[in-house]
């Protein structure tokens, strides 16, 4: 479990990473493309990565850099090849016209082991103050 951990947080840095590049492909690619995938954000689910894309295109376009940073708070192992993720984290939006906006988040992930690595089949991912 403890290489499995590892890997998690390794894979919450590519996340992290992809997000604050604002490469929406990227940041995709860490999230299981299946039949019961579903992305819980601030009350709305949605229930494609087309829309999930859709969706960061959106929230991304009048941003000009952001930073993301998410620490794991636990990380439990419900059976072989899954894990469960509670997390908390920090971002800092500047926006085109050149406001910083920072905030917090919290996120749950339910993620599984694939050839790949560990990928995120069901998220789940609320705001503080926005």
């Amino acid at each position: 479990m403890s290489a499995d951990r590892a890997a998690i947080a390794a894979f919450l840095d590519a996340q992290d990473a992809a997000a604050s590049a604002l490469d929406v492909d990227r940041f995709l690619s860490h999230f299981v493309d299946a039949p019961d995938f579903a992305f819980a954000f601030n009350g709305s689910v949605r229930t494609s990565r087309a829309a999930v894309r859709a969706f960061h295109l959106a929230a991304w376009a009048n941003v000009a850099g952001v930073s993301f940073r998410t620490t794991i708070e636990r990380v439990a192992f419900p059976a072989d090849g899954i894990a469960a993720v509670t997390g908390t984290g920090r971002s800092q939006h500047t926006q085109a016209d050149g406001e910083i906006r920072p905030g917090e988040y919290a996120l749950s992930l339910l993620t599984v082991r694939r050839p790949e690595g560990w990928r995120v089949l069901q998220p789940h991912e609320s705001t503080a103050g926005r």
